[in-house]
């Protein structure tokens, strides 16, 4: 997720379009990707030590 995020950033220097189409696939990831990790911290936060 991240990844696409740092590539946008740099591809959007060089090319924009390129860098609109990076977020355009990864701006609905993070529908994805951030529940995964909270429900994966709430799992970690439930574990005893």
């Amino acid at each position: 997720m991240h990844g696409f995020d740092l590539a946008h950033v740099l591809a959007g220097i060089f090319s924009t379009k390129l860098g609109v189409i990076l977020m355009a696939v990864a701006g609905p990831l993070y529908l994805v990707w951030l529940p995964l990790v909270g429900v994966r911290l709430w799992q970690l936060s439930r574990r005893p030590i």
